[in-house]
């Protein structure tokens, strides 16, 4: 699925493209582990181009706090801990409330017809998912292109930059609240209550649900994170073996 609202990305007909995709899936679905060394002249194998590729690559994802480079040591993929993913939500849930309520101030009947589309592909993409809903990133986009559409009326093309750039760093965390999550029956009641609360133009409801919403986002990745991490020292020290 192409990602219009959340993603800016070199062309996918180009090399770069493509290695950049490819590295940021692996970093998005935990496939290169959060701490973990990136090595050139390891990467240059695994995804069949130059260094000067998966550099730039690497360039890219540390400038969308997915890697972290280490001066002269080169870089790793970005760490994860509890305090981390409290402050990266509710940032992004404080900001993304102040650009839902200025949406629902200035949003029309152009705005209301992108939502309900995005929530329909949103929907469709929840009813045909794939078993273990974290590997999902087609689910994942559509999860995100509908709440980016509900605050794109909100007339402040920083903002939205931001919280788009927040989404992105988040990503991660997604995996981990969906990790090994099946059915959730109210997946879509949620979403569909918040988008409802945004058309009847009650502002304080839309914000609630979207916050009761986010929490709920964090009680799941927490629940998962100790889980997670352990598997993830665990893969690392096969891997160093």
């Amino acid at each position: 699925m192409t990602n219009a609202l959340i993603n800016q990305e070199p062309p996918q007909g180009t090399l770069a493209g493509t290695v950049y995709q490819a590295i940021r899936r692996d970093i998005l679905t935990c496939k290169l582990l959060p701490g973990q060394q990136l090595r050139s002249d390891m990467m240059k194998l695994e995804y069949g181009a130059s260094i000067s590729t998966i550099r730039e690559a690497v360039a890219r994802l540390a400038s969308e706090g997915l890697v972290q480079q280490l001066d002269q040591r080169g870089a790793r993929v970005a760490t994860i801990s509890e305090s981390d993913l409290r402050d990266l939500l509710k940032v992004r849930e404080n900001l993304e409330s102040i650009a839902l309520r200025w949406s629902i101030k200035n949003g029309g009947e152009q705005w209301e017809a992108v939502a309900i589309g995005r929530f329909h592909i949103f929907r469709r993409s929840l009813q045909r998912r794939n078993p273990n809903i974290s590997y999902d990133l087609d689910l994942q986009a559509a999860h995100e292109d509908f709440h980016l559409s509900l605050i794109s009326a909100c007339d402040s093309p920083r903002l939205l930059a931001i919280v788009k750039s927040l989404y992105t760093q988040s990503r991660r965390y997604r995996f981990m609240a969906d990790y090994g999550r099946a059915s959730d029956s109210d997946v879509i009641g949620e979403h569909e209550r918040i988008m409802e609360s945004a058309f009847d133009r009650d502002a304080d409801r839309a914000c609630r649900l979207f916050e009761e919403h986010a929490a709920k986002t964090v009680d799941l990745a927490l629940a998962n994170l100790t889980l997670l991490q352990r598997q993830f020292e665990e893969q690392a020290e096969l891997e160093r073996q």
